[in-house]
């Protein structure tokens, strides 16, 4: 397994947690939760109640959480798709949400996947997996690696923290896509030892940099590497994980691309919240609908 994780804040990248530190305005990040909000799933309906139906279990960041303070009075995609492949097969559809609220990166779900027995028996009876890894691992990054600037830190300002994201380069991005792919490989062996003939979706990180309010007023031409880093990071990342998922016969959403259009040059908008992180009640929706879409074979465990 690759280098440990590093601190994080909230639920967002740690660098864009930073900036929230760094600036009154809203930013991409839910603040920091004492402890990690994942000890237990949120459910709607108890296991046993799902007997005579299938089991939709849900693992990952914080983009399918669907956290109150993020998002206040929507429904989350989870609930939703859940609800909707409910009425497509005509079976009871239980959703366990087993997301976290603490910033997690592809190897805390790694080392979850290898760690908490209770998410492995949950995997175990699952009939379909939604997962979504891959957001909080963007640059710039929080964990040193050879020919990258150095790691973001919380004592760092916000124009540090953006002019280390323009820092990163390309070749940079190419040496860490492949740890990471590899954190995500093992993921997707977990899940197929664990629930080998569940249906599984993996949806792909969108950019939340692009439009985002705390970035106006900032130097231009700084910003604009930025942006030029962080999507090369999103194509090469987004083409990776849906190889890996391809390879496990999983499902890969392209979120990426319906977020921030074909090029992926386009602010998300009113598709994320106010906190310019998680999806808003139209990102939910469009995530739900990209997810039936899928058309995942599912057949009760």
């Amino acid at each position: 397994m690759s280098q440990p994780s590093a601190p994080r804040i909230g639920s967002a990248p740690l660098a864009l947690a930073l900036m929230l530190a760094a600036c009154s305005s809203a930013a991409p990040s839910s603040g920091a939760p004492t402890a990690p909000e994942s000890a237990a799933p949120s459910e709607s309906a108890a296991p046993s109640e799902a007997a005579d139906g299938l089991v939709l279990v849900a693992i990952g960041d914080s983009i399918p959480y669907n956290a109150s303070e993020d998002c206040p009075g929507c429904t989350g995609f989870v609930d939703s798709y859940a609800e909707a492949l409910a009425a497509e097969i005509g079976q009871t559809v239980t959703a366990n949400n087993w997301s976290r609220h603490d910033g997690a990166r592809t190897i805390d779900i790694l080392e979850q996947l290898e760690s908490d027995q209770a998410l492995r028996d949950e995997l175990a009876g699952a009939d379909v997996i939604v997962m979504s890894v891959g957001f909080n691992d963007q640059p710039p990054f929080a964990d040193a690696h050879d020919g990258c600037p150095p790691a973001v830190n919380d004592a760092m300002s916000l124009e540090e923290v953006v002019q280390a994201g323009a820092d990163t380069t390309q070749a940079c991005i190419d040496g860490v896509v492949p740890v990471i792919r590899g954190q995500i490989a093992e993921v997707f062996g977990h899940l197929r030892e664990l629930a080998p003939d569940a249906g599984i979706a993996t949806l792909g990180a969108y950019d939340s940099w692009r439009g985002w309010p705390a970035l106006e007023g900032m130097d231009a031409a700084t910003v604009e590497t930025l942006y030029a880093a962080v999507t090369y990071w999103f194509e090469q990342w987004n083409a990776a994980v849906c190889e890996e998922a391809e390879a496990a016969g999983a499902a890969c959403i392209d979120v990426y691309s319906a977020f921030n259009g074909a090029d992926g040059t386009e602010p998300p908008g009113d598709l994320v919240a106010a906190d310019h992180t998680h999806p808003s009640q139209a990102g939910n929706d469009l995530i739900r609908d990209l997810l039936v879409d899928a058309g995942l074979t599912v057949e009760p465990s």
